[in-house]
């Protein structure tokens, strides 16, 4: 249930990712959503070595929310993830 909760949020944050972009880099995202789906936070969890591609990358997350609501039967008041944000 969970894994396939993991799949909609990232396929909705994939959606927003800039396209044509010349840089590439790996950024580590980690980002809490409520229960209502609802943003609480995002952080750079490891740089990408290029400001502006970490900037894209939180910017992004961002833009994405809110998101679809956690299943109910996730426990927790807020779940946290951590993603590769890929740029090629």
């Amino acid at each position: 249930m969970l894994a396939s909760y993991q799949g909609q949020l990232w396929a909705r944050i994939s959606a927003r990712k800039p396209r044509g972009l010349n840089l590439s880099g790996v950024a580590m995202v980690r980002f809490a959503v409520g229960r209502a789906g609802e943003l609480i936070s995002v952080e750079l969890a490891a740089s990408s070595g290029n400001a502006a591609l970490d900037r894209l990358a939180l910017r992004t997350v961002r833009n994405a929310g809110p998101f679809p609501p956690p299943p109910a039967t996730v426990e927790g008041d807020q779940l946290v993830f951590t993603i590769p944000f890929s740029f090629h």
